[in-house]
């Protein structure tokens, strides 16, 4: 059995007119707007590589970063839609300005086979540096 709670893979599917892109959050595949999944896989990369806590400006410059923390949650559920034991809630917020995702570093991991080609400049940085670490 696995301790992996958050598991993002990057999948792409294509919902009418709109992608989204595969996570997974214990069994369940949860497929996520770009943006969110944009948000997702930098706050699960400040959690691997540091503390875990990223200040809203480096999610994003446009000002709207807590609209789309709001849209994040939604799309992921809530904790307690989970058969199983998930921190609750998913994000934290200090108040200040800085987000983190509620789980240990042990708790998510990266699959890079589709984040390689993701259509974002950092996402595919990151994908790189999750690569070259395995």
């Amino acid at each position: 059995m696995t301790n992996k709670i958050l598991t993002i893979t990057g999948r792409p599917k294509r919902f009418g007119r709109l992608d989204r892109y595969e996570i997974r959050i214990m069994d369940t595949h949860i497929y996520l707007t770009g943006k969110s999944f944009s948000y997702l896989v930098k706050l699960a990369n400040a959690l691997k590589s540091g503390t875990g806590w990223i200040h809203k400006h480096d999610l994003a410059h446009d000002g709207l970063q807590s609209r789309y923390i709001y849209n994040l949650k939604r799309e992921m559920g809530s904790p307690r839609d989970y058969d199983a034991p998930i921190p609750s809630p998913f994000i934290l917020n200090d108040r200040d300005g800085n987000y983190k995702l509620n789980f240990t570093p042990g708790q998510v991991a990266f699959e890079p086979e589709y984040l390689l080609s993701f259509p974002d400049w950092e996402i595919n940085q990151i994908a790189r540096e999750v690569s070259n670490e395995k």
